[in-house]
């Protein structure tokens, strides 16, 4: 967790660059589109692990808040300067009023977290009843996550980090925190080498081996046992 922490301490100055890149700028569209499809039209969420805030930003609305929640102070200190809610925290101990929330939702961050199943189970606890949470991941066997694995492999400083499933995997730590999986969509269906002119398409769960990134929406059950 300190190694994760610090890589994205020394980041944080760049991290936004990419987004503003042809690819990135395409990306971020298509995965806002995503979330925007799946997350709450009101209420009081939390971007877990929501680094600079550049997805907050742009999913808050007149009826819809969200509080920053990362790892990284320098990440949030960009949070900051967005003018956003943010605090210090993670997946595993969120500094969060239980059942004070609306919504929860991560955008490529399960890949980062050591145990992603207790994660999502101890943010269960946040969440309101029957209210969802949102896990945004990058599919690895895409040829989006095959472009990720080969950053991976050649020591890129966020990615050497990661690891990466698939969708059946990230449904897997779902039912193992005690989420009621709802709805599974999927974006980024061109090659990362190719950017269409028209914005990319929500895909179902049948054409998921051609999306970049899968969202897994899901609530708690009523009648759950705590997993350890």
């Amino acid at each position: 967790m300190l190694k994760i922490k610090k890589t994205f301490d020394q980041v944080a100055d760049v991290y936004d660059e990419w987004y503003k890149q042809p690819l990135g700028k395409y990306a971020l569209e298509a995965e806002l589109d995503a979330l925007n499809f799946l997350l709450p039209r009101s209420g009081l969420g939390a971007d877990v692990g929501s680094g600079t805030g550049i997805f907050a930003k742009r999913l808050i609305t007149k009826n819809r808040s969200i509080i920053c929640v990362d790892i990284s102070a320098k990440m949030l200190s960009r949070a900051l300067e967005r003018r956003l809610q943010a605090i210090v925290g993670t997946a595993q101990l969120p500094p969060i009023k239980p059942q004070s929330l609306d919504f929860i939702y991560l955008v490529t961050t399960i890949e980062f977290l050591h145990k992603p199943a207790m994660a999502l189970s101890s943010l269960r606890a946040l969440l309101k009843p029957k209210c969802p949470i949102v896990v945004l991941s990058i599919n690895k066997t895409s040829s989006w996550g095959k472009m990720y694995a080969e950053a991976s492999e050649k020591g890129d400083a966020i990615f050497k980090h990661a690891h990466f499933y698939t969708p059946k995997e990230v449904i897997i730590f779902f039912e193992e925190a005690n989420y009621e999986v709802t709805q599974i969509v999927g974006t980024l269906t061109n090659p990362p080498n190719v950017i269409p002119k028209q914005k990319s398409r929500l895909v179902s769960p049948e054409d998921m081996p051609i999306a970049g990134v899968f969202l897994v929406k899901g609530q708690k059950r009523q009648n759950y046992q705590v997993t350890r």
